[in-house]
């Protein structure tokens, strides 16, 4: 400021401060200083620039005959205003900034978030890539294995050491043993272990529990607080009773991760015994009777009717009623080749007209849906006429009870049929 003074009165020493002149050159100055520094630094330099030029004046440095009042008062308020814009600005600035500083802290949150994501996404899909079965493939596969047991024998211990493998696959179950039981006694000598072996218990409190209630039990913190203290060796058990409720045998699970020990695991497990249990009772009934392929359909009808009473899980089930029994084969060839695994053809005759039940486990009324969508489309590409074309009869139903079910057939099947009569009672 004084620099700019001194070069004003070097420069033009008769009017330095240019009040005669047609622009105020010295204006300039504390207009810099508010747009750099701000109001306070503004007024400041215009306050020095107006006494400098007043004092001058007085000292005789330069004369003038204009009023330098209005001069004094146009440079303060000039300055003032200036200031107070670079204030506002600056204020908003520093508002963008503190705002741009918080998104960036967030966005870092963000992004330590999305990379440990990234890292369990990793390592679940390198899990998965090794576990190429689903659990519909592995009841297949253990239908197979079932099978291939001498009637007489209820389970045998390579059969047993797969049931604990599915286990250890689905239940990331890692130390357990299976046992023999008719729901009263265990055989101690375990079937079949998966990691260390371990001192079998069979008074413990929380396997007593299992078998009174026939459901499975594990050791939860709600329990304690509600009073309930198993004080148990074994974190988990797990009963093998099939759709009529009778008892195959008992899974003591001793260790398994802490994130496996929740409501929907424990519900895998009881459900995959659920059905391996009528896998092992099937296989010996179907020894000693002689319509096996309606006793088959029925005990999976069973099977059914338990898992959707019990655990929520839906089950479709199908009927087609054919004039022509040509027209029936072709339509059977045509369901077998679009089933999965686990889905269920059984032909019979209604009355003296032929039929086929298909039965549709684990499948949701969309899976049921898109089955008889494909179902449609190759039909009428192998035939030449849709589906829904009057000459087939479908009836469909989702088996949510015995009594949903024992409706559906009554309406659907003439009166003494065996699926009538039979699908009420226990298989």
């Amino acid at each position: 400021m004084v620099a700019g003074i001194a070069l004003a009165i070097y420069i033009h020493p008769q009017d330095p401060f240019f009040v005669e002149s047609g622009f105020p050159w010295p204006l300039i100055a504390p207009l810099l200083a508010s747009l750099h520094y701000g109001f306070q630094h503004g007024l400041v330099s215009a306050v020095l620039l107006v006494g400098a030029m007043e004092l001058s004046q007085r000292m005789g440095l330069w004369n003038t005959e204009a009023t330098l009042l209005g001069h004094a008062l146009g440079t303060l308020i000039l300055a003032m205003i200036v200031g107070e814009f670079r204030d506002i600005w600056a204020r908003q600035l520093v508002r963008l900034q503190e705002a741009n500083n918080y998104r960036q802290l967030r966005l870092d949150e963000f992004t330590r978030s999305y990379h440990l994501l990234k890292v369990s996404h990793d390592r679940l899909e390198q899990r998965l890539v090794g576990n190429s079965f689903s659990l519909r493939e592995a009841l297949v596969s253990m239908r197979r294995t079932i099978g291939g047991m001498p009637r007489s024998e209820s389970l045998s211990p390579q059969v047993a050491g797969k049931i604990l493998g599915l286990f250890a696959e689905y239940g990331n179950v890692q130390q357990a043993s299976l046992h023999l039981t008719d729901g009263k006694k265990i055989e101690p000598e375990c079937l079949a272990k998966l990691g260390e072996e371990s001192k079998f218990v069979d008074d413990d409190p929380l396997l007593l529990h299992c078998l009174e209630t026939g459901e499975t039990t594990s050791v939860r913190p709600e329990d304690e607080r509600q009073g309930k203290k198993y004080n148990s060796r074994y974190m988990v058990c797990v009963p093998f009773i099939d759709s009529s409720g009778r008892f195959v045998a008992v899974v003591t699970v001793k260790a398994l991760p802490f994130f496996s020990l929740h409501v929907t695991s424990l519900r895998l497990l009881a459900v995959l015994a659920g059905h391996l249990a009528d896998l092992v009772q099937a296989h010996r009934k179907l020894g000693q009777l002689q319509d096996t392929n309606t006793t088959k359909f029925l005990l999976n009808l069973e099977r059914a009717c338990h898992d959707a009473e019990h655990f929520g899980l839906d089950t479709g089930l199908a009927i087609f009623r054919c004039h022509e029994v040509d027209q029936n084969a072709q339509l059977s060839s045509i369901i077998r080749q679009l089933c999965r695994g686990l889905d269920i053809v059984h032909e019979f005759y209604d009355g003296t007209n032929p039929a086929i039940a298909l039965l549709l486990p684990l499948t949701d009324p969309d899976g049921v849906d898109g089955f008889f969508a494909r179902l449609g489309k190759s039909f009428e590409h192998s035939l030449g006429y849709p589906l829904n074309n009057g000459s087939i009869k479908i009836a469909r139903c989702n088996i949510g009870s015995h009594e949903t079910l024992s409706e559906f057939l009554q309406e659907q099947l003439v009166d003494g049929h065996p699926l009538v009569s039979r699908s009420g009672e226990p298989a």
